[in-house]
């Protein structure tokens, strides 16, 4: 794994976390979505 710095305006997707109907078929990434604010090295807030 490649630690990442983000800073805000910067385009992510976010790993899908529940699995819905689709099996393995279903995306495994939301998004992009813009990071808006930045706490702890972690994203915070995330707009779409």
């Amino acid at each position: 794994v490649i630690p990442r710095k983000f800073k805000e305006g910067d385009l992510v997707l976010k790993r899908s976390m529940g699995r819905d109907k689709g099996g393995k078929m279903a995306d495994n990434w939301e998004g992009p979505s813009e990071y808006t604010r930045l706490l702890k090295e972690e994203p915070i807030d995330l707009k779409r």
